[in-house]
């Protein structure tokens, strides 16, 4: 194979970056580079194929029709080039095992790691490397071995393995409870003190769809406490602070323990799922191990 008409491989490697996230700016943070550079290299390539890949406007930048297609290609054509090399790697080294996992916090926090040293128990020389990210579907598949998340969309996509339903309702501590007088009713609700989150992610549960779902009048809340992200709910719920409003999977255990105690029977409805991605770009061998393990905890944890 003659490579006299390929541009050079740094350019392949900025141009899909900066495709990705269409902005020259966001794909030199992640290459560690400087704007300037990715916007030269991208106007090298252009030069050398004789065409724009990009549209260039008032801080906003968009494919051309034929930069979207040479970027679905080199995508995959970079995603096979680095495949060919983690496989080289594990063939030299066959004794090296990794594992990236990406998952949301709260996830990461009341399901994975109290479960997780059992797997480490069963696989000590597999060595595990946790980010948590909760736009973990959004990563690239470089990024990851396996991803969990949260999503809405009614069956998924192509690829995405559905581990649980998903079931949202309210709880608080049985110290909360007790202090109300044993009891709330759903439509008082909005009377006590509700855990808030300061910006709640678009494809997330919230008050007022809860309530939309549930056939309850949506009122503001008399006092609500606004924290930043969802762990921070569960805690403050735990420590006497409001009622909260959780899913399933994030508070078994500790209703289990009896630290929370729900306000509703927990009949299942649906508003989401939870899923797991796995990248094809990752050692699936290892992966399988780490799944056969997911599937034998989720089976457990039943209600």
């Amino acid at each position: 194979m003659s490579t006299k008409g390929l541009p050079p491989l740094n350019s392949l490697v900025m141009f899909e970056a900066a495709a990705r996230y269409c902005s020259f700016t966001l794909a030199a943070d992640e290459l560690c580079v400087t704007q300037a550079a990715v916007s030269r290299q991208i106007r090298l390539l252009e030069e050398h194929l004789g065409r724009s890949l990009f549209i260039r406007k008032h801080r906003t930048l968009e494919l051309t029709a034929a930069g979207k297609d040479y970027a679905s290609s080199i995508s995959q054509s970079l995603a096979d080039i680095l495949a060919a090399t983690q496989a080289a790697s594990i063939a030299s080294t066959p004794t090296a095992q990794k594992l990236t996992i990406v998952a949301g916090q709260c996830f990461t926090s009341f399901w994975l790691m109290p479960r997780l040293n059992s797997f480490q128990k069963q696989h000590p020389d597999i060595q595990i490397h946790i980010t948590v990210d909760d736009q973990a579907n959004e990563r690239s598949e470089s990024d990851y071995d396996l991803a969990f998340f949260y999503s809405g969309q009614p069956d998924g996509v192509a690829g995405w393995h559905r581990l649980f339903e998903e079931n949202v309702f309210p709880v608080c501590s049985p110290s909360y409870l007790a202090q109300a007088g044993g009891e709330i009713s759903l439509t008082e609700i909005w009377q006590h003190t509700l855990l808030m989150m300061d910006s709640w992610p678009e494809n997330w549960e919230n008050w007022e769809s809860w309530a939309l779902r549930e056939g309850i009048e949506y009122q503001q809340p008399s006092k609500a406490l606004f924290l930043a992200e969802q762990t921070l709910i569960v805690q403050a719920a735990v420590q006497d602070c409001g009622i909260a409003l959780v899913w399933d999977w994030h508070v078994h255990d500790l209703i289990k323990q009896g630290k929370l105690v729900p306000l509703v029977d927990r009949v299942q409805k649906r508003v989401g799922s939870f899923y797991l991605s796995q990248s094809k770009l990752s050692d699936r061998r290892i992966n399988k191990l780490f799944l056969d393990w997911v599937e034998t905890e989720v089976s457990c944890q039943k209600f």
